[in-house]
Parts: C-alpha cells; sequence; structure tokens
C-alpha cells in the first residue's frame, strides 16, 4: 500500500532568523500601537507585498499569549481569516509577515488596502441589508470555523474585521487573535476579555463558552443596521450594567426600514441563555443570511473540477509543491478560487465534506458515484482530516498558468533546495516533510525522489523539477479518467454557484 503523509499548509510558515530586510524592502512605516510598529514591505524576489509587523520582545508582557496567538495564526486556514507567511526574528524583534491588509494598530496582524469595518461603516453612513447580511455571512463562517477547531476568538467587534480591498465587503478578514483561546465542550472559560460594548453578559460571571463570540457578532449586526450600539453608556461601568441587564429594543429610526427576518437573527444572537443563543453554524443558515448568495460563472467551477483531476494524478512532489504555493500565493492569484471555495461549503464552516462535494458536482451534472467521490476527497485531502480544507482546494484547483509561472517554480524549487546547491536532496526532503510528532519513512522519501529523478543520481535538479511541474502524469487512480467539462449535461438556471 503506499504511504500517504500529512500535507498541511502550516508546514510552509517559515519561523526564519537573519535580517528580513534581505528579502523584503520596507516601503513605509503605517503605524504603531501597543507593542509593535507596522509596515509595508515589499518582496525583492516576487515583487508582493504584505504588511509586516515589528514587535519588541522586551515589550512583550505576556510572551505566552503571543506564542498562543502565533501559535493559533498557523493553524488557521480559512478565506475570511487574516493570513500568516512567515516569522523573522533578527537581534531583539520578532517580525510577523501577514496578506496585504491595512492598518488597525491594535492588530497582530495589521495592513489592508481597505480598512476596517468600523471605518466602512463610518464612511457609508448607512448599509443596505444586502450589504450587512454578506459581511455577517463571511463573519459567522469564520467563527463556525474557528468553534469547529474548539477556538473561541473573545474579542469580536468590528475593528477586527478587515475588508481585503475598499469598497469590497465581498472579502472580509477577521483578524486579532491575541484574546483567542482554545477550548473543549467540557471545559468552560473563565478569564474575562473582550471589549465592553461587545462582551457577552455571561463573561462577568466568569464561566462561558465560545458562544460569547455569537452575542459580540450579534451587537455587530445591531451596529451595521443601525448605526448604534445596543448597550450604550457614559462610562465602561454604565456599559456593562446594561450589558448585564441585557435589555436593548428596536426603537431607533434606523430599525423603522429594516425587515423582520434581520431583527429576528438579531434576537437569535442577543440572547441571554447560552442555551437557546444560536451557535455560529445555526446563524450562517439563517434565512436571512443564505438570501446574500452570489453566483458564480459555471466554466469556473468546471476548469476547477478539471484541475482537481491533473492533482489527483500528480505525484506526491508536485502535490507537495501546490500545496506550498497554495499557501505562499497572494490571494489577487486565487480570488475566484476563494469564492468558489465558498460556494461549495453550505454550512460555511470552512470545510468541504464528501456530502457538499457531492452536492456541488450533482448540480453541474458531473456523473460520478459515491465511492468516486470519497476517493477523489480523500486525494484533495493532504492532511489527511476527512475532509477538504481551504489550501488543500486552492492547490487542487489552481491553474497551471498561474503555477507554472517561472517565479512561482523557481520560488518553490528555492524551497525544498534548502542549503541552495542546485538540487533537492532526500535529507532535505525529509527535513521538510517531518515534524516533531512525525518522522517520514526513509522508504517514502526515496518513493518521491524515484517518481521524479530522471537521471537516477537519487536527488533532483532544476530541470527535473520543472518537468515534473509540466507534466501529467497518467492517473494511478480509476477515478476521473476523462475530462470533466464533456461530463457537463446541462447548465442550471441557479446553483450554489
Amino acid at each position: 500500500m503506499e504511504t500517504k503523509v500529512n500535507l498541511s499548509k502550516q508546514w510552509f510558515i517559515d519561523s526564519r532568523k537573519g535580517n528580513i530586510k534581505d528579502s523584503y524592502h520596507f516601503i513605509e512605516r503605517l503605524g504603531s500601537g501597543g507593542f509593535g510598529v507596522v509596515y509595508l514591505a515589499q518582496e525583492r524576489k516576487s515583487g508582493d507585498k504584505f504588511a509586516v509587523k515589528a514587535i519588541q520582545k522586551n515589550k512583550i508582557q505576556d510572551y505566552d499569549t503571543f506564542q498562543n496567538e502565533i501559535r493559533t495564526l498557523r493553524t488557521l486556514d480559512h478565506p475570511n481569516i487574516i493570513k500568516l507567511y512567515e516569522i523573522w526574528e533578527w537581534q531583539d524583534v520578532c517580525f510577523l509577515v501577514t496578506e496585504q491588509l491595512l492598518l488597525n494598530v491594535n492588530a497582530i496582524v495589521s495592513f489592508c488596502e481597505g480598512g476596517e469595518l468600523f471605518y466602512y461603516i463610518l464612511q457609508k453612513k448607512s448599509l443596505s441589508e444586502k450589504e450587512a447580511a454578506l459581511i455577517m455571512k463571511q463573519g459567522f463562517s469564520a467563527l463556525s470555523y474557528i468553534h469547529h477547531n474548539k477556538i473561541s476568538h473573545r474579542d469580536i467587534k468590528p475593528e477586527n474585521f478587515m475588508l481585503k480591498n475598499k469598497d469590497d465587503i465581498t472579502n472580509i478578514k477577521l483578524i486579532d487573535f491575541g484574546l483567542a483561546k482554545d477550548f473543549s465542550e467540557q471545559q468552560a472559560m473563565q478569564t474575562p476579555s473582550g471589549s465592553p460594548y461587545y462582551i457577552a453578559p455571561e463573561v462577568f460571571s466568569s464561566k462561558y463558552n465560545e458562544k460569547c463570540d455569537l452575542w459580540s457578532i450579534g451587537v455587530v449586526l445591531y451596529i451595521l443596521l443601525s448605526g448604534k450600539v445596543p448597550f450604550p453608556g457614559e462610562s465602561n461601568k454604565e456599559i456593562i450594567e446594561n450589558v448585564v441587564k441585557g435589555d436593548y429594543h428596536f426603537n431607533h429610526e434606523a430599525f423603522l426600514s429594516v425587515s423582520a427576518l434581520a431583527k429576528d437573527l438579531i434576537k437569535k444572537l442577543l440572547v441571554k441563555d447560552i442555551d437557546q443563543r444560536y451557535s455560529a453554524v445555526e446563524a450562517y443558515n439563517h434565512p436571512w443570511i443564505q438570501k446574500s448568495e452570489e453566483i458564480l460563472d459555471n466554466e469556473i467551477a468546471a476548469e476547477a473540477f478539471d484541475n482537481m483531476k491533473n492533482f489527483m494524478q500528480a505525484v506526491n512532489l508536485k502535490k507537495t509543491t501546490l500545496i506550498y504555493l497554495a499557501s505562499k500565493l497572494p490571494e489577487k492569484n486565487i480570488d475566484e478560487l476563494r469564492k468558489l471555495f465558498i460556494q461549495i461549503d453550505l454550512d460555511g464552516d470552512g470545510i468541504i465534506t464528501s456530502e457538499e462535494f457531492k452536492h456541488a458536482l450533482t448540480i453541474y451534472g458531473f456523473q460520478i458515484d459515491k465511492d468516486e467521490i470519497e476517493q477523489l476527497v480523500n486525494q484533495i485531502d493532504t492532511n489527511n482530516n476527512g475532509f477538504i480544507d481551504y489550501t488543500e482546494f486552492i492547490a487542487g484547483c489552481m491553474k497551471s498558468k498561474i503555477y507554472l509561472r517561472e517565479e512561482n517554480i523557481r520560488g518553490a524549487f528555492q524551497y525544498f533546495d534548502q542549503d541552495q546547491s542546485g538540487s533537492i536532496t532526500k535529507d532535505e526532503l525529509k527535513s521538510i516533510l517531518s515534524s516533531e510528532d512525525v518522522m517520514i519513512p526513509d522508504a517514502y522519501i526515496e518513493q518521491i525522489i524515484k517518481e521524479v529523478d530522471v537521471n537516477k543520481d537519487d536527488q533532483i535538479d532544476y530541470n527535473e523539477f520543472l518537468e515534473m511541474m509540466k507534466k501529467d502524469l497518467k492517473v494511478r487512480l480509476a477515478v476521473y479518467n476523462m475530462n470533466l467539462k464533456d461530463l457537463m449535461i446541462f447548465k442550471p438556471q441557479c446553483s450554489i454557484f
């Protein structure tokens, strides 16, 4: 039986030591706050822009909390959650390289061309219900995902949702996991945390669970629709007293034009009894949220599914390389796939199940039985958790014209060629693919080399690597051995895409 090794995007979030300015050009200082300074920086090789937050180690008051946030960001893999690319240490400074989001000095990840949702609201003065529902749908999806992974954010507020691009509310990012905490269903959280306007009443009783996030996002929804806070006060003490009482109303003039469905969702969230309060999954599936669905072109889905066939038949190192590229590419290169992932993920929990994937294929008329669906998901599921995660989906569906760009191929090869000798060796692959918990068998490493090593010298040079990325090898499983576009028998007028 062929060995299957876990491939996870968090492997490729590097921790580097050295002068970060050798790899990044610092363009400008965007601002500072707390214990860090945020810069706009450009990667010298690719020309891509990133946010870099420089943190003085001696100013970190709670180093365990800081490390916890980094660990959390490493593991999260969702289209509506901020993406961490690299961590650098140089002298007494730690640098966090994240995707391009605009300045929010309170957050540990901070740069965005669009800006905080808070300032978007102020600029717009009022939002339509459709706009508010689109924003909330993404927020509920992010919360559903982190709650599924036993993480509570504990500081949900408009300032911690960022717009990827100005005036574009279809790509919202949840940021700032500084107060995030792992939880279990058996053990309640006890440490009070959050911002007074948004904090859930049970937090003040010292025992609470992840549903504190749902109360907080309910407050955000109230503000989006009215421009008012549900629990006002002249001081933090007065705000907290009103939150604990839990009394609010829809008497503001702005609510006269708000639908009954929208108000119903608020009522399901701002419930003091946490057993009666909606979960993130329930909120995502509320009728008011589901009305906001966006439709994509059928051809985008057809091409993505066709690319999955190529991923399935790829050799192990090519799959590993595609996971690496999917974890590193700026979102501008994969925006269509991001939207497609969101729409296949019917319940918004940030993962695609076999049933969701089957539903998507059925909508498009692909005649594939259940066993073949399971085999397909198993091949795309490189970290072996039983689902298709976001990065896995991007890797499987990525267009060849993107991953075959010279800068992408060269960058990936140099990543695996750790000593920059011009060849990828067995030891280098074993070092990259192994972790503290898992040691990769030598036989598997030899298999990877053998699949690509044309000249039989037990290592992989650049030309062999390039040919591997260009070549679609013969299918090793009897699945999808036809062009998916040829299977399309109808184009539905209305679909999940």
